[in-house]
């Protein structure tokens, strides 16, 4: 590792951040996405195009053009032809500011050592712990390889024995973060963050007040071991990688080069990443353009009259 770390080992850092320009969660894009289509299906017996939609729209409480239901109204209206009830307009507002807390103080640290008991961060049921332990040993040993952790808010004592609060059943999340490195010049090389596997937080969120801790742009990338999804290293095939906006942008997909199965960990291990337009010795291709395709819906457990809170609670249990 070339480059310096943009964070300490060991410290426990505190950061503030204000969840009303924060991504509302999927599942609840999901939700406002299926209640605005199934208002326009029901009514004009035609097809909504949720694609366009949903890819259109800044999935954020608050933006530079005013609130999400301001938004959304300006999109109907100029996509559509005509305005949105105010009665839909006012339970998506209602439901996008309330899972927008205005602010809200993330504690958390980044760990090399991984021996906390499983469950201490909400991972008890992580395979890391069990059928996985080996990989894990194996990341440990790693260079690249840290863990994020985070912490309900410490009392004042605690603070005082940091120590002591980092080690006593006080977690609340954590995820699995590999630094690499990308040369941007000869002998210049830019640091780079994947972050994947998250417990406790959802990994997109924890990814993002990474993004924010370091003030550097996030992009979600494909990511395997030995080109499988399940090769030893359970990672759920998608990771986010962190880093410079024009460093990232040509990243298609990493490949951590862990062990194998039982396989022991061996010095020199590499990752690969693979780059888009040619920019790497493997062979890549340019990711498709998105297709904003009209779908026929409706969407699960959907009953004509139903509202968005109530639909809601069906997509946040399915």
């Amino acid at each position: 590792m070339k480059s310096k770390l943009a964070f300490e080992k060991d410290f426990l850092y505190e950061l503030t951040i204000n969840t009303e320009y924060e991504e509302l969660p999927r599942f609840l894009q999901d939700a406002i996405s299926y209640f605005v289509a199934m208002y326009y299906e029901e009514k004009r017996n035609d097809i909504f195009p949720i694609m366009t939609f949903k890819a259109d729209t800044e999935w954020t409480w608050m933006a530079n053009r005013g609130s999400l239901s301001k938004r959304i109204s300006k999109w109907y209206k100029d996509h559509i032809g005509e305005n949105l009830p105010e009665q839909i307009l006012a339970q998506i507002g209602t439901i996008a500011r309330m899972s927008s807390a205005k602010s809200k103080i993330y504690y958390f640290d980044f760990a090399k050592s991984f021996n906390w008991r499983a469950g201490d961060f909400a991972d008890r049921d992580s395979c890391f712990w069990e059928g996985r332990s080996y990989i894990r040993k194996a990341m440990e040993r790693d260079p690249r390889f840290y863990a994020i952790r985070f912490f309900g808010p410490p009392q004042k004592e605690l603070k005082k024995n940091l120590n002591y609060y980092l080690s006593n059943h006080y977690g609340i999340g954590r995820a699995w973060m590999c630094v690499e490195e990308i040369e941007t010049k000869i002998g210049q090389v830019e640091p780079v963050y994947i972050i994947f596997n998250g417990y406790g937080l959802h990994t997109g969120l924890i990814t993002k007040i990474f993004s924010r801790f370091l003030g550097f742009p996030i992009k979600r990338i494909p990511i395997s071991n030995h080109k499988e999804v399940l090769n030893g290293l359970y990672i759920n095939n998608t990771g986010y990688i962190v880093g410079p906006h024009t460093t990232i942008q040509k990243v298609k997909n990493y490949d951590f080069g862990l062990p194998e199965n039982n396989g022991r960990a061996h010095d020199n291990i590499r990752g690969t990443f693979v780059f888009l337009q040619g920019k790497s010795q493997s062979k890549s291709h340019p990711e498709p353009e998105l297709k904003l395709e009209r779908q026929r819906i409706p969407p699960p457990q959907w009953q004509p009259g139903m509202t968005l809170e109530e639909f809601r609670q069906i997509m946040l249990h399915n």
